[in-house]
């Protein structure tokens, strides 16, 4: 078994399962359930973030955070997309914010947040590491309270099926050890 992994948003993760340059995927982003053989791995709460001792903080509920920066994925990412739907269910939207920053790499996205220069909204799993070390914080927001999975997907009629769900539960305990 050779991996080759790539780091994509889910819209571009499903399109290269379909053409066949991929196996499988991890998507943490709402995908065609029907359409795909998929099993979760990995259960994450889906949160605000802001710096430390930001006046972000300090917001109680996704209204009050209009008036922040707001530092995004790009559209097609599992994370926008959960976001934006979670934006709707409040009759909000991306728009609404004072000011929109699309980021596609992670890393750069909680970066700019640890600075200070915005707030976010995002998986902890993906920020465990600077929440350990006191750079991001969780806003506590009363009217967010979203716990996702990760989904392990497949297309259904895979030639590997077997050997998928075999790599399936490999990725699901490696994931409850590194949270752990």
């Amino acid at each position: 078994v050779q991996f080759h992994m790539v780091q994509q948003n889910t819209h571009a993760l499903l399109e290269q399962l379909e053409d066949g340059q991929l196996d499988f995927a991890l998507i943490e982003g709402n995908f065609e359930r029907s359409r795909y053989a998929h099993q979760p791995f990995y259960l994450s709460r889906f949160v605000g973030l802001c710096r430390p001792g930001s006046p972000f903080a300090a917001f109680r509920c996704l209204k009050d955070t209009l008036g922040a920066p707001l530092i995004l994925r790009e559209k097609g990412s599992g994370t926008r997309d959960i976001f934006e739907g979670e934006c709707r269910s409040h009759n909000l939207s991306v728009e609404d914010y004072a000011e929109l920053c699309e980021i596609e790499h992670l890393p750069t996205l909680l970066g700019l947040v640890a600075a200070g220069k915005g707030i976010t909204f995002a998986y902890e799993a993906a920020a465990r590491s600077l929440l350990a070390r006191g750079l991001v914080q969780i806003m506590e927001l009363e009217d967010l309270q979203l716990e996702r999975p990760f989904h392990f997907v497949c297309l259904p009629d895979s030639p590997r099926a077997e050997l998928l769900v075999q790599l399936a539960a490999a990725v699901r305990e490696a994931a409850c050890n590194c949270s752990q």
